[in-house]
């Protein structure tokens, strides 16, 4: 399986499950370089609260090659700031 279909395969999982918690690889993801890889990942993590992830998101939000990458961790980091 490429990483593209492993990520792909857990969020899946994951939706269907909402115990299992694949946050470990979709951090790995974030730094992909398949931009599907960085993309899905950020999507993977929509639950995930820990603040190390904001600088992450930042990071990807300014300095991605891929404009859907940015956009994806534009609308992370606002549910971020949206958080009680």
């Amino acid at each position: 399986m490429t990483p593209r279909e492993i990520v792909q395969e857990l969020l899946d999982l994951e939706e269907d499950n909402v115990e299992f918690n694949f946050d470990g690889v979709f951090l790995i993801g974030l730094d992909d370089e398949d931009a599907d890889v960085r993309l899905e990942s950020i999507r993977g993590l929509w639950e995930h609260e820990a603040p190390d992830l904001v600088p992450v998101l930042s990071r990807l939000m300014k300095e991605d090659e891929d404009a859907r990458v940015r956009a994806e961790a534009s609308h992370a980091l606002v549910r971020e700031r949206d958080r009680p």
